[in-house]
C-alpha cells in the first residue's frame, strides 16, 4: 500500500501517542491497588489501533489517488539560489488524473477576512501580513479567480487575473493586470492601465488612466480621464474627451466630445461633434451641428448646415445646406449649396453662391459668384465681381471684372474697370440691356446693348451707341458711335 510522506508521519505519531497512553495506564494499575483490569490497555487494544492507522492510511490513499493507484513521489531540488525545495510529482505519469476541488483552491496565504466563494482559485502573495488589512486577494463570487495582490472577484464568475487593487464585481466581469481597475458591469472587461471602470453591460477599457466605460457595449482603449457613456461608443486615447452619442466616437486629442448618434472627432481640442453623423478632424474649439456636417482643422469654425463643410481656417461658418468654408477668417456661407474658399469676412448667402476669396465681400444673388476684392458685391442673379474695390453686380448676369465702385445693375451688363462707372437701366423699358463699360471713369451706359470704351463723364443712353472714349460725350440717338473727343 502507498502512503504519502504526510499521512505516514501523522499516523506514526497518533500510533506513538496511543503506545504511550497504553504504557501509562498499565503503569498507574500496577502503582494503584485494587485497580479493574479494565483500566489497562492489553496487547489485543494496541493490535486494534493497528488495524485503525492502517484503514486510516487507506483512506488517505483513496483520496490522494481516487482509487485508481497514483501515488505521488517526493524529492529534494534545488532552484537557481540552490536552495533545496521539496517537490511531490505523481509516481507515474502517464497515468491521467483529475483533481475535483468543489469549494475551491487557495495558493499562497488564507485570507481571514474574504468570505470565499465555491469553485473558485486564488492566486497571491502577502505584502502586506499585519492585521486587519492583510494584501490579500479575495474571489468572493462563485466560481471566482483571483491572481495577483489584494484584488476582488465579487461577482459570479468573475475573475482578476493580475495586477493590484482590482476589482471585478460585474456577472461574468474580467480585469487583466492594472492598477485600481473596476470591472462592475455584466460581461464588462477592464485590461491594463489604473484607476479605470467599465461599469456598463459588455462595456470595456484598455489600459490608460481614469478612463470610465459607462455605455452600455462602449470601449475605450488608452488615454486618459476619458468617458464612453453612449451605447456602442468608441474612445481611442487621448485626454478628457467624452463619446457620449448612440455609437460615436472619439479618437485622441483632448477636451472632444462626440454627442450626436454616429458622431465622431478626432484629434485637436476642445471639438464638438453634435450633430448625426457629424465629423470634425483636428483644430481647436471647432463644432460640426448639422447633420452629417463635418469640420476639419483651424479654430472656433461652426459647420451647422445639413452636410455643411469648414476645412481650415478660424471663426467661419457653414450654415446652409452642403455649404462649405475651405479657408480665411470670419466668413459664412449661409445660403444651400454656397461656398468660400478664402479671404475674410466673406458672405456667400445666395443658393449655389461662391466666393473665392478678398475681404468683406458679400455674393447675395442665387449663383452669384465673387472671385476677390474688398467690399465687393454680387446680389443679382448669376452674377459675378471678379476683383476691385466696392463693386456692385447686381442685375441679373451681370459682372464687375475690376476696378473701384463700378457697378453692373442692368441685366447681362457689364463693368471691366475703371471707377464710378454704371451699367444700368430704367424700369419703364428695361434700358440698359447687355450695356458695357471697359474702363475710365464716371461713365454710364444707360441703353440697350449701349456700351463706354473709356473717358470721363461719358454717357450712352441710347439703345445700341457707342462712345470710344473721350470726355463728357453723350450718345442719345440709336445706333450712333461717338469717337473719342
Amino acid at each position: 500500500m502507498k502512503i504519502s510522506p504526510h499521512a505516514v508521519s501523522t499516523l506514526f505519531v497518533l500510533a506513538w501517542v496511543e503506545f504511550r497512553l497504553s504504557l501509562h495506564t498499565k503503569s498507574k494499575a500496577a502503582e494503584t491497588p485494587g485497580a479493574k483490569e479494565g483500566n489497562i490497555r492489553s496487547p489485543e487494544d494496541f493490535r486494534k489501533l493497528e488495524t485503525k492507522v492502517e484503514e486510516i492510511a487507506e483512506l488517505q490513499n483513496r483520496r490522494l489517488d481516487d482509487s485508481d493507484n497514483i501515488g505521488f513521489e517526493c524529492e529534494l531540488k534545488s532552484d537557481d539560489g540552490f536552495n533545496m525545495k521539496r517537490v511531490c510529482s505523481p509516481s507515474d505519469p502517464n497515468k491521467d488524473a483529475y483533481f475535483n476541488f468543489p469549494k475551491g483552491i487557495v495558493i499562497g496565504q488564507w485570507n481571514p477576512v474574504c468570505n470565499y466563494g465555491e469553485g473558485i482559485l486564488s492566486v497571491g502573495y502577502a505584502t502586506r501580513r499585519e492585521p486587519p488589512f492583510p494584501s490579500l486577494n479575495c474571489p468572493l463570487g462563485n466560481g471566482a479567480v483571483t491572481f495577483g495582490i489584494s484584488n476582488i472577484a465579487s461577482g459570479l464568475y468573475s475573475s482578476v487575473t493580475g495586477g493590484a487593487y482590482n476589482v471585478a464585481s460585474g456577472i461574468y466581469s474580467f480585469v487583466s493586470g492594472g492598477e485600481n481597475n473596476i470591472a462592475s458591469g455584466e460581461l464588462s472587461s477592464s485590461t491594463g492601465g489604473g484607476d479605470n471602470n467599465a461599469t456598463a453591460k459588455w462595456s470595456f477599457v484598455s489600459g490608460g488612466k481614469k478612463n470610465e466605460a459607462s455605455g452600455k457595449y462602449s470601449s475605450i482603449i488608452g488615454g486618459s480621464s476619458n468617458k464612453a457613456t453612449g451605447k456602442d461608443s468608441f474612445m481611442g486615447g487621448g485626454n478628457k474627451n467624452i463619446a457620449s452619442g448612440l455609437k460615436s466616437s472619439v479618437i485622441g486629442g483632448e477636451g472632444n466630445e462626440a454627442f450626436g448618434y454616429i458622431s465622431s472627432s478626432t484629434g485637436g481640442y476642445a471639438n464638438n461633434a453634435t450633430g448625426l453623423g457629424s465629423f470634425v478632424v483636428g483644430g481647436h474649439s471647432n463644432e460640426a451641428f448639422g447633420y452629417l456636417s463635418s469640420s476639419i482643422g483651424g479654430a472656433g469654425n461652426n459647420a451647422t448646415g445639413i452636410y455643411s463643410l469648414i476645412s481650415g481656417g478660424e471663426n467661419n461658418e457653414a450654415e446652409g445646406m452642403v455649404a462649405s468654408v475651405c479657408g480665411g477668417i470670419s466668413n459664412r456661407a449661409t445660403g444651400e449649396y454656397s461656398s468660400i474658399s478664402g479671404g475674410e469676412g466673406n458672405e456667400a448667402t445666395g443658393n449655389f453662391s461662391s466666393i473665392s476669396g478678398g475681404e468683406l465681400n458679400t455674393a447675395s444673388g442665387d449663383y452669384s459668384s465673387i472671385s476677390g476684392g474688398n467690399n465687393g458685391t454680387a446680389s443679382g442673379k448669376d452674377s459675378s465681381v471678379s476683383g476691385g474695390f466696392k463693386n456692385i453686380a447686381s442685375g441679373l448676369m451681370a459682372s464687375v471684372s475690376g476696378g473701384e465702385s463700378n457697378q453692373a445693375a442692368a441685366s447681362k451688363s457689364a463693368v471691366s474697370g475703371g471707377a464710378n462707372n454704371v451699367a444700368k437701366g430704367t424700369a419703364e423699358d428695361d434700358a440698359g440691356v447687355c450695356s458695357s463699360i471697359s474702363g475710365g471713369q464716371n461713365n454710364v451706359a444707360i441703353g440697350m446693348y449701349s456700351s463706354v470704351s473709356g473717358g470721363y463723364k461719358n454717357k450712352a443712353k441710347a439703345m445700341r451707341t457707342s462712345i470710344l472714349g473721350g470726355k463728357k460725350n453723350t450718345a442719345i440717338k440709336k445706333d450712333t458711335s461717338i469717337p473719342p473727343t
